[in-house]
């Protein structure tokens, strides 16, 4: 058995499979926008830890 690990840059992957492309001006580094088929953005935005500790 092979293991392979593959390091993807996640919000284009992600934006890629709903059918987006990440817009050329990204105004925050942390929420990705990409552009919808018809040319609206979007935010991605990773879950945060929100339990305080």
């Amino acid at each position: 058995m092979i293991h392979l690990d593959i390091e993807v840059d996640l919000p284009k992957a992600v934006a890629r499979a709903v059918g987006a492309t990440l817009a050329d001006v990204q105004p925050q580094e942390d929420a990705p926008e990409p552009l919808c088929p018809v040319g609206h953005t979007f935010c991605l935005l990773a879950p945060t830890d929100s339990s305080g500790d």
